[in-house]
């Protein structure tokens, strides 16, 4: 065995949770695990008649972008969810604070320029 490997490297793609707050708050290792593993997973649903499936190759994504007529980036019904369920998101609707659109509930509003691929692969935790 290389003796240059620390844990990170030994990791497989099944250690991780990707709704583990340590993979969000750093998912870079995640990533490149399922690049090479599972390039397309499934992903667990807040919807059970929904499937939610993460794509990480940029070949495959490119040709996801451009097959519209099956691939939809329309996440209205997920990020809805379970809202009118939640009581701390009632809570704060309560209050009067508006819904601010993110880059993912803004697609197809606003383009992201000016961004090259190769910084978003050299982004630190």
């Amino acid at each position: 065995m290389d003796e240059n490997l620390t844990d990170e490297d030994m990791k497989q793609l099944k250690d991780y949770n990707f709704f583990d707050p340590e993979v969000i708050e750093c998912p870079y290792q995640f990533y490149k695990l399922a690049r090479e593993q599972a390039p397309v997973m499934e992903l667990p649903s807040t919807i059970p008649t929904t499937k939610l499936f993460l794509v990480t190759r940029y070949d495959l994504v490119i040709e996801i972008l451009k097959n519209v007529e099956v691939f939809s980036s329309n996440f209205s019904s997920l990020l809805n969810g379970k809202k009118e369920q939640d009581a701390e998101l009632q809570k704060i609707a309560a209050q009067g604070w508006p819904q601010v659109n993110t880059l993912l509930t803004a697609a197809g509003t606003r383009s992201i320029s000016g961004v090259s691929k190769q910084s978003l692969h050299n982004l630190p935790c």
